[in-house]
């Protein structure tokens, strides 16, 4: 074989092995989605909610770990009170898993459960809710099946309306409640007013 059709040969070799690795490159990124990390994966995440001030919400997490035997698992929830322009958006509501790496300001922690297993879930209650509950809850997952600990977080947004019964039910008690210490002396006055009416008048003799 001449040295011209070596090369070519040798080219066209590493075109096969070019576009074998590319190939398989694309579909290694394929099928890997938004849901998973390896073998980890969200199995529950917390939805965004609108609730009425006073009502109970729940949020749920679940999750499953990236090795089948029993490891060590998990599972913190995180409190951040912003407004929803403030909050990050919609990719953490749809099981997208992501490196945890700092804590945002002003972020409060709730509540830590820990587990030894492939999976674990925690159920976070809020009772009779009010306006300054509303923001950001955030379930963190910290998974240690793998030699580097690995850290996961979904989010959801809370939104508290106030309970417009009991606010007019409160205006309408404070606006009596103004009035009566308003004018003390005006409501007495009044009220002797009315018994005199109510007496009977005597006729000259």
């Amino acid at each position: 074989m001449s040295d011209r059709a070596q090369m070519r040969s040798f080219g066209e070799m590493l075109w096969i092995i070019h576009s074998v690795g590319l190939y398989a490159q694309i579909s290694g990124n394929l099928a890997v989605d938004n849901h998973v990390s390896g073998n980890a994966l969200f199995t529950e995440v917390p939805q965004d909610v609108v609730s009425q001030a006073g009502d109970d919400v729940e949020m749920a997490c679940s999750f499953r770990g990236t090795s089948s035997s029993s490891v060590s698992l998990e599972i913190q929830w995180w409190y951040t009170r912003h407004s929803r322009e403030g909050a990050e958006q919609p990719a953490w509501s749809t099981n997208q898993v992501v490196s945890q790496e700092n804590t945002p300001k002003g972020a409060t922690k709730i509540s830590v459960v820990k587990v030894v297993g492939s999976n674990i879930s925690h159920k976070l209650r809020l009772s009779s809710v009010r306006p300054s509950d509303e923001g950001t809850y955030e379930c963190r997952v910290t998974d240690f099946s793998e030699s580097r600990v690995q850290r996961h977080r979904v989010q959801a947004y809370l939104q508290v309306q106030p309970d417009l019964h009991n606010r007019d039910q409160k205006n309408e008690e404070e606006k009596k409640t103004s009035e009566l210490n308003a004018a003390p002396e005006d409501h007495q006055k009044s009220h002797h007013k009315r018994e005199e009416e109510q007496r009977p008048q005597r006729s000259a003799p």
